[in-house]
């Protein structure tokens, strides 16, 4: 668009010679005016296709927002809380450094392995 290519090149030109600066600042508000005259007309367009949204609406703007307790994440259903939980586990028992980071490694492959099918039960 041209304003914004304006502004790029006038903030250039700006930076290069700091002796044009006033020249620049006024250049700038007339691109200033430009974009505000380009929003004008843009305005009519857009407002017909918020008004558009706004009546479609959505069914859960219809309904009553839900009541009741919300269901608290099991930390151990991502990685994050699975790290969290060996790491304590570790802490309160004698484990090696080496089973330590065998149990990571387990965990991390855990998200990054894709999990194994059964088609048996088919």
């Amino acid at each position: 668009r041209l304003p914004e290519q304006a502004k790029k090149d006038l903030s250039r030109a700006a930076e290069l010679d700091t002796s044009i600066a006033p020249e620049v600042e006024r250049e700038m508000v007339m691109v200033r005016e430009m974009e505000m005259e380009e929003d004008k007309q843009d305005r009519p367009i857009a407002k017909k296709l918020v008004e558009g949204f706004v009546q479609a609406g959505d069914e859960r703007s219809l309904g009553l927002a839900p009541v009741g307790p919300q269901a608290v994440p099991d930390p151990t259903s991502n990685l994050y809380g699975m790290l969290q939980a060996q790491e304590a586990a570790a802490e309160t028992s004698d484990v090696s450094k080496d089973d330590y980071c065998r149990q990571r490694e387990a965990i991390y492959n855990q998200f990054i392995k894709p999990a194994c099918v059964d088609d048996a039960d088919d």
